[in-house]
């Protein structure tokens, strides 16, 4: 330290960099000729244990990435490889996965693909950005860590292989593998668990009900619960928001809406942390935009969600959401009969299919339908479904089979064909019973009755109005993938007519803004304005008379009277 000091005192090319702190630097060039006159001076085995006490010197210093480089020109994987574990959780909880990947990439292939922890860690930087790439990752370290009977490994790679399944949204069927390896790890390995465990592995066991027939358990609830309670601890943000977003989907599909509200708060709550990662805010953009137009029924604010999505994955290059971002914009135009906003994105969308995951292209498909469908043009909608039909691996999941029946069913019977579309609504229903989901079951008695009054069966119009508003009572439904206004509103007034579920059914009128079909005429439906004439006159808006005062102006009244007069 004395020689240093002299060195910059005398101004030889050597800076101190901080008065507190020993740290000195030396002037590149005078760097440079050091390094020159270290190779002409020691041995090369010298100078590889001089960089490995360098590095040592500096990590302990905090000088990580200088020690990291050093261990790398030394050679030292072991050493390496050592501190890369020792930082690697850091660094991806202040979003440097980046440099993580960097540095895991310096350890040459063939002894990094020996390490489960560094192929589970590279698989968690790719992600983002390739989640089929990442996967693969994740079995190698699978199986390394069950060979290392590696509990905690073991459980974090498996419930990575299955979060990926989701990311990438293909090859669903590898998924029931992922699923019958779990049920066959030993107890000890499932049993006790963390709380950060547990949260992961009731997030797969969440996604697997949402993906898999197989996976319908009467036991899901009780993890979805049990998640419900993790997500409001102090485990790592990134976590809460990952499985956050799949506990949403779960009551969102199963249209448990007050509960998907709750997840939904505490994500916008959570995802305000500066540790948040790029690729979670994305995530719940994603979900917000769903929750917004699907949930709320407010479209208007989703389709504001999707710009501020979009235009982060903008600056942040993760990309792997933007086709369902886009997609949900298109659901909240179609919602409102937004036709031309709707017609715009799906040619946006249209740009980008050659590229897209088998999921989005369903998706696509069906907003396709969807559209088509509320333009009148039947046979369109007829060729979109049929496309969504040769897509198996996509079929695989319970939920979207269903929207596939109940959308099939709009269109045969559009068609003309009855038979065929009673069939896919009880399909439907049966998807519906085997998921115990109430949306799927309200969509699928809506279409029933649509059908059963179209056909002029009254009586079974009138019950399965009665079993669907009852189930959109309970919840609290307001909108539903493929709402069609006209035919919501037809639903409304017979329910109306016959007294079932009226507050319900006034406060669905109210909220969506549905027009009284053509010549229906009822006090019960929700008018804005409601004028009495016939042995009275009486003003109400919006339920409530019209008040009158000194200050009101009569003359607008009594032009109103005289107009009704006269007639």
């Amino acid at each position: 330290e004395a020689m240093l000091n002299d060195l910059v005192r005398r101004n030889y090319f050597t800076y101190r960099l901080s008065p507190q702190k020993a740290v000195y630097e030396y002037h590149p060039l005078f760097r440079e000729f050091l390094l020159l006159r270290s190779h002409e001076t020691y041995a090369e085995e010298e100078i590889k244990l001089i960089k490995q006490k360098t590095a040592g010197l500096l990590a302990e210093a905090g000088e990580i990435e200088n020690a990291v480089g050093l261990l790398k020109e030394a050679g030292d994987w072991e050493a390496l490889t050592g501190l890369i574990l020792q930082h690697a959780r850091t660094l991806l909880e202040h979003g440097r996965s980046q440099t993580l990947s960097e540095w895991i990439a310096n350890v040459p292939e063939p002894l990094r693909n020996k390490i489960p922890w560094l192929l589970y860690y590279l698989g968690v930087c790719r992600v983002p950005f390739n989640p089929g790439e990442a996967r693969c990752l994740f079995e190698q370290a699978f199986s390394l860590f069950k060979a290392d009977d590696d509990s905690v490994g073991t459980l974090l790679a498996w419930s990575e292989l299955v979060l990926c399944v989701f990311h990438e949204s293909a090859n669903f069927g590898k998924a029931i593998r992922y699923f019958e390896a779990f049920d066959s790890l030993p107890e000890k390995v499932r049993a006790p668990l963390s709380p950060e465990l547990e949260a992961r592995v009731a997030a797969c066991m969440i996604i697997g009900s949402n993906i898999l027939a197989q996976r319908q358990r009467p036991d899901t609830i009780d993890w979805a619960d049990r998640l419900l309670d993790l997500i409001q601890t102090d485990i790592n943000v990134n976590l809460r928001l990952q499985t956050g977003v799949d506990l949403f989907i779960y009551y969102m599909w199963r249209g448990l809406f007050t509960k998907a509200a709750v997840v939904m708060q505490l994500l916008n709550n959570a995802v305000k942390a500066p540790e948040a990662t790029h690729l979670e805010q994305i995530m719940v953009k994603v979900t917000d935009a769903i929750y917004r137009w699907l949930i709320t029924a407010e479209a208007h604010v989703s389709l504001q969600v999707v710009q501020d999505g979009l235009a982060l994955a903008e600056r942040t290059g993760v990309h792997i959401w933007n086709f369902h971002l886009l997609g949900h914009g298109a659901a909240a135009a179609l919602t409102i009969g937004d036709l031309p906003k709707a017609e715009g994105i799906l040619r946006t969308l249209t740009q980008l299919l050659p590229a897209t995951r088998p999921i989005d292209r369903a998706y696509y498909c069906y907003l396709a339908a969807w559209h088509a469908f509320q333009r009148g043009d039947i046979q369109n909608a007829h060729t979109q479904l049929s496309l969504i039909k040769e897509m198996k691996d996509v079929l695989i999941i319970p939920f979207l089979r269903a929207i596939y029946f109940l959308t099939s069913a709009q269109v045969f019977h559009r068609l003309g064909d009855s038979a065929q579309a009673l069939q896919d609504v009880h399909a439907a229903l049966n998807e519906a019973r085997e998921m115990n989901s109430k949306m799927l079951e309200f969509m699928a008695r809506m279409t029933e009755a649509q059908i059963a009054m179209d056909l002029g069966n009254e009586a079974d119009a009138v019950q399965s109005l009665r079993l669907g508003m009852a189930v959109g009572r309970e919840e609290g439904l307001m909108n539903t993938f493929g709402w069609l206004p006209s035919v919501m509103s037809r639903l409304c007034a017979k329910t109306l007519e016959h007294n079932i579920e009226t507050d319900y059914v006034q406060m669905l009128i109210k909220k969506r803004g549905l027009i009284s079909p053509e010549g229906f005429i009822s006090e019960l439906w929700p008018w804005q304005i409601k004028i009495y004439t016939i042995g009275r006159f009486g003003l109400l808006i919006d339920g409530k008379p019209l008040q009158s005062s000194k200050k009101t102006q009569k003359k607008p009244l009594e032009m109103l009277k005289a107009i009704i007069s006269l007639g």
